[in-house]
C-alpha cells in the first residue's frame, strides 16, 4: 500500500462488500507491502477485502477481473513550520486484480466486516491488472494550500517499480504515460469543500489488456464527510481489546457505506509516509453509519503480528455514497464510490 508524503493514505477494499471487485497492494522501495516513497495512490489491496467468488457471466475459462475506482476527500492535521495545520487532501484509490486473487491473514468472513494482514520484509499482494489510464473529473475546483489553483482532472496509470506494476495518480494530464508532476498529495486548506454531498463525480476507464473501457457518466454520486468522536491522533489499538469508533454526520450526509482503514508501520507519526521494513493493515466496511463501528481485537492482533518495531498507527474513516458497479464488454466488474472522511496518525 502507499501513503502520502503528508502521512495521508487510504487503502480500501470495497470489493465484495459492494460488488465482485478487489485491488492490489503497493510496495515500498524494499519491495514489501509497506509505505511507498512516491506518494502514489493506494491500490486498494494491502488490507483490502477479498473479492470473493463473483459470477462469471461469460462462461469462459479463467478468472474475471474486479477492481475499485474510488475518490475520497480526507481532512487531517499536519505540522507545517512547527504549527499544527488543518488540511484536506483529495485521494483516489484505484486497483484491479483477478477475482479471488487476494487472501488475508485475518477475515471475519462477513460481506460487510473486517480483514487484516501483517507484512514482513519482501511481502506484497502482487501487481495490478491493467485497465489502461483512469481519469477522474468533476470534483470541486479549489486552490491548494500554497495558493496554486489545482488542476481540474486527476489521471492514474500503471507504474512499474521493484518488479511490481501498480496504479499511481497525479493531477493534470499524464506525461509520457505517467502521472503528472503535481503530486496527488498536495494539500488544500482544511476548509476546502472538494467532494460535496450529492456531487456527481466522473470516472473514465480507458481500458487496457485486462479490463475494457468503462465510463461512469453521471451515475457516481458522492456524500459529505463524517466526523469521528475519538481523536485519531491519540487513539490506541490494543490486540487484547476491541476498538469502538463513533461517527456523526453533518445533516443527513452520511452515506450507504462506512469504511475504516488502519495502517501500522515502524515510523514515527511525523515520518509515517516513509518506507518501512514491515507494516500491517486492517480494512473494514460497514452499512449502518448510525451505529458505533467495532474493529475486533483479532483484526488488531493480525495487523500487529508479533512486530514489536511498529511505532505508529494511521486511521482513516470514510463515508461513501451509493456504490455503483459497471462491467466492461468481457464481464469484468468494477466498483465506483465517492465520499469524504477524516484521518489521523497516532503513536502506538
Amino acid at each position: 500500500m502507499r501513503t502520502s508524503l503528508l502521512g495521508i493514505g487510504l487503502t480500501l477494499g470495497i470489493a465484495a462488500a459492494i460488488a465482485t471487485s478487489s485491488g492490489c497492494g503497493g510496495d515500498d522501495s524494499n519491495g514489501n507491502n509497506g509505505e511507498g516513497t512516491d506518494g502514489g495512490s493506494d491500490s486498494g489491496g494491502g488490507g483490502g477485502t477479498d473479492s470473493g467468488g463473483g459470477t462469471d457471466s461469460g462462461g469462459d475459462a479463467g478468472p474475471k477481473i474486479g477492481g475499485n475506482a474510488i475518490l475520497t476527500s480526507l481532512s487531517t492535521t499536519v505540522n507545517i513550520g512547527g504549527t499544527p495545520t488543518p488540511v484536506r487532501v483529495l485521494r483516489p484509490v484505484v486497483g484491479f486484480s483477478a477475482i479471488g486473487a487476494v487472501h488475508h491473514q485475518y477475515s471475519d468472513g462477513q460481506t460487510f466486516g473486517c480483514s487484516a494482514d501483517h507484512f514482513d520484509v519482501g511481502q506484497n499482494l502482487g501487481s495490478d491488472s491493467n485497465a489502461g489510464n483512469i481519469k477522474i473529473t468533476k470534483y470541486s475546483s479549489a486552490n491548494f494550500l500554497n495558493g496554486q489553483k489545482a488542476p481540474e482532472e486527476i489521471n492514474c496509470a500503471i507504474v512499474t517499480n521493484s518488479g511490481l506494476s501498480l496504479y499511481q495518480c497525479g493531477y493534470g494530464p499524464l506525461e509520457s504515460g505517467k502521472p503528472g508532476q503535481v503530486s496527488i498529495n498536495t494539500p488544500y486548506p482544511g476548509s476546502a469543500d472538494l467532494v460535496k454531498n450529492n456531487q456527481v463525480i466522473h470516472v473514465e476507464i480507458a481500458g487496457g489488456s485486462d479490463v475494457g473501457a468503462i465510463d461512469t457518466a453521471a451515475d457516481l454520486v458522492a456524500v459529505g464527510s463524517p466526523q469521528v468522536t475519538e481523536d485519531l491522533a491519540t487513539i490506541k489499538y490494543d490486540p487484547a481489546k476491541d476498538m469502538t469508533l463513533h461517527l456523526t454526520c453533518p445533516g443527513d450526509a452520511c452515506g450507504y457505506v462506512t469504511a475504516v482503514n488502519v495502517v501500522a508501520n515502524q515510523n514515527t507519526p511525523d515520518t509515517f509516509d516513509q518506507p518501512s521494513p514491515t507494516s500491517g493493515a486492517i480494512t473494514c466496511t460497514f452499512l449502518d453509519s448510525s451505529q458505533p463501528i467495532v474493529v475486533k481485537k483479532e483484526a488488531i492482533a493480525a495487523m500487529f503480528g508479533s512486530d514489536a518495531a511498529i511505532k505508529s498507527v494511521q486511521t482513516s474513516v470514510v463515508s461513501f455514497g451509493l456504490p455503483i458497479a459497471k462491467s466492461d464488454a468481457n464481464g469484468n466488474s468494477i466498483s465506483f464510490v465517492a465520499g469524504g472522511g477524516v484521518l489521523g496518525v497516532a503513536p502506538r
